[in-house]
């Protein structure tokens, strides 16, 4: 196939900018930019080493989709380092650990560890969003979630509180059956610090939005599913579902992680009361 020549990718360029233009239309809302200087932007970078990225702009009725997947990578970037000059960042990290009484010190190394996750191989992290809300809501929720994950790592905080750790071991063995059941409660003993041990990281493991959903229901104790649907720029439906999802993903994984201790507990309690143990779980 004989290369394109640049001539012709000039054409080809000319010949997609009305489309262009329609496709920015649509997103640049969605990233708090200016239309006119992002389009200047996005069309120097389309002419860069003589129209390279043009030349890859497919035929057959699916230059739209190309032209569409490669502005939402550049509009996220562009937003990204815009937010980035304006301190978002580091404004939400000091508000937090103000809000949280942690070490305010901890802000710059907190704010150099965040951007370093985000734009680590070609800002992949942020490259999931979904132009579902604002972008500015979804690096809120990113922020929030890799200044705890630096804060885990410090050994300064705890992600989830004792309450839902209690409320999975309820739900993997059942209630506490007392004090004179002394082989079950010691097996369930050591069934809480298998779980108190795995849990931070099963957490982590969650998408970005089942995270910082789980995070304002469990971990701040947000009950409203109302508040968290707004603090979230999204539905109580879709809030509900998250959670929800997030709650059930956890206790799939922490089953598996413990299924032998999870397993042995269980029998013994079937062999005391016949096996009608009963199960619950806390739903939003």
């Amino acid at each position: 196939m004989v290369q394109m020549r640049v001539e012709q990718a000039a054409e080809l360029l000319e010949k997609n900018i009305k489309l262009i233009k329609t496709i920015l239309k649509s997103k640049i809302e969605t990233y708090s930019l200016s239309f006119g200087p992002t389009l200047r932007k996005f069309i120097e970078k389309l002419k860069a080493n003589d129209y390279d990225i043009v030349r890859k702009i497919p035929g057959n009725g699916e230059a739209e989709s190309y032209l569409s997947g490669l502005l939402k990578d550049f509009l996220i970037e562009e937003a990204y380092f815009d937010q980035d000059a304006q301190d978002y960042f580091q404004k939400i990290v000091s508000s937090w650990l103000n809000k949280k009484n942690i070490d305010p010190g901890l802000s710059l190394d907190i704010d150099s560890f965040v951007k370093e996750k985000m734009e680590e191989k070609g800002f992949q992290r942020i490259k999931k969003f979904e132009e579902g809300s604002k972008f500015s809501t979804f690096l809120y929720m990113v922020v929030k979630n890799l200044a705890i994950e630096y804060l885990l790592q410090q050994g300064k905080v705890k992600i989830v509180s004792k309450k839902f750790e209690n409320e999975i071991v309820e739900n993997l063995c059942g209630k506490i059956l007392g004090p004179e059941e002394s082989n079950i409660r010691m097996e369930e003993e050591e069934i809480k610090e298998k779980i108190a041990a795995i849990l931070p990281q099963k957490v982590e493991e969650l998408d970005d939005k089942e995270k910082f959903a789980f995070q304002l229901y469990y971990y701040k104790n947000i009950t409203n599913i109302n508040r968290i649907a707004r603090d979230m720029d999204t539905t109580r439906h879709k809030a509900e579902q998250m959670i929800k999802g997030a709650w059930n993903k956890i206790l799939f994984e922490v089953k598996n992680e413990i299924s032998d201790v999870f397993s042995k507990s269980k029998k013994n309690s079937s062999n005391k009361d016949g096996g009608q143990k009963s199960s619950k779980r806390r739903s939003p």
